[in-house]
């Protein structure tokens, strides 16, 4: 059987969400990145390299000399790459990369004698490929409506039936509509995929008056609330709460924006709470491409979009606003008048007024709390990663 190595690589970039998580563990679509790619490979014997503080499941297994290839874990289009791995000789290394980021390759059992010179591979087996890999939290928000599409296809479902009724339910374009089991569809609910797939997944609730617009991936175990308007690209992982306005939003799961309020072009982490009324802005008066604070430095999206970027554990206060292009980091607890600065550090209490750092026991006590609601336990492995991100350990 072939072998593949799913590597992370630049997990700072993808800040807040990767301070707790891998990133072939980001979200989109309908999976994560490393759900995507397995199903893709899954004729390959999957292997991983990641950070060791964020093996939550003990995936991670010490890997002899062999033959493998190699994919980068924030591929685009990891359908593309398995093409162009077929079409890769065995015989000798090679290593493919779009400018300085490497995209995907083959390592040969005679070119190293142990894993770690997998991380050294900038060398006379360097070769160039169009194929791309995401660099920024923003590039997944806008590429999420073809991922939906994509993920659809890879999971070959099959849409409702076309004479398929739910009484006083409006359903538009029944055949880009993908309704799993269980699923309770209340009356005035309106399901318009006449640009984009909706697929609802097993055992979620929509609620009276919802206006779903696709592409839209709704996880299993969601309660969508009453009158909530949800426009094209969003995706919400399982078991979410989701309510008010939305529109480009993914989030990874477990969090809960019941209230009214607009999110948009967004990216939320785990364990998140929106107070009522909390409003981001996506774009800017003046119509000029966001920048967005991270470690310290300004980066351009190369997008008029780009909203809030939001780490696990996170939750704001009622009436809470944010500017366009904010990044608020693990443990946040955002609140009060006025927007706050458009980058607030991990653990930080707080809002336009002031900013402290916060207790981290209290913080892991407000955690434990928020997860045992859903039957799941703050891991000391967990508990370890976050005192050491609340102390500054830059290599988590």
């Amino acid at each position: 059987m072939k072998k593949l190595i799913i590597l992370e690589t630049d997990h700072n970039n993808f800040y807040p969400l990767t301070a707790t998580r891998a990133v072939k563990d980001l979200f989109s679509g309908c999976m994560t990145f490393g759900e995507r790619i397995s199903r893709i490979f899954r004729e390959f014997e999957i292997h991983y390299i990641y950070r060791d503080s964020v093996d939550f499941n003990n995936e991670l297994k010490k890997i002899t000399p062999d033959d493998y290839f190699i994919i980068n874990s924030s591929v685009t289009t990891p359908g593309k790459i398995i093409t162009l791995m077929s079409m890769m000789g065995t015989s000798k290394s090679a290593f493919y990369f779009n400018g300085d980021k490497f995209i995907y390759g083959f390592i040969s059992k005679n070119d190293f004698d142990n894993i770690e010179d997998v991380l050294n591979f900038r060398s006379q087996f360097s070769q160039n490929t169009d194929a791309e890999a995401y660099n920024y939290l923003w590039e997944i928000v806008n590429d999420n409506g073809s991922v939906i599409e994509k993920d659809i296809k890879l999971l070959e479902l099959e849409p409702i039936i076309e004479n398929y009724k739910i009484e006083n339910v409006t359903l538009v374009n029944k055949s880009q509509i993908f309704i799993g089991k269980n699923v309770n569809i209340r009356a005035g609910v309106i399901i318009d995929a006449s640009n984009g797939s909706v697929f609802i997944d097993d055992d979620t609730e929509i609620m009276h008056n919802t206006v779903i617009i696709g592409p839209c991936y709704i996880g299993k175990k969601n309660k969508i609330k009453i009158g909530a308007k949800i426009y094209e690209n969003c995706s919400f992982g399982d078991v979410c709460k989701i309510g008010g306005e939305l529109e480009a939003a993914i989030f990874t799961g477990y969090s809960n924006k019941q209230h009214d309020g607009f999110l948009g072009h967004a990216y939320i982490g785990k364990w998140c709470n929106f107070g009522a009324d909390t409003n981001n802005s996506d774009l800017k008066n003046n119509y000029r491409n966001v920048q967005v604070e991270l470690h310290g430095k300004l980066i351009e999206t190369n997008s008029q979009f780009a909203g809030l970027f939001m780490g696990d554990h996170t939750k704001t206060g009622i009436n809470t606003m944010f500017d366009t292009g904010t990044v608020v980091g693990v443990g946040c607890n955002v609140y009060g008048e006025g927007f706050p600065k458009r980058n607030i550090p991990s653990f930080n209490w707080g809002g336009k007024a002031k900013l402290i750092k916060y207790p981290l026991e209290r913080i892991l006590d407000t955690s434990r709390v928020v997860m045992s609601r859903r039957g799941i336990e703050l891991s000391e492995k967990e508990i370890v990663l976050l005192k050491k991100l609340y102390n500054g350990d830059s290599q988590c």
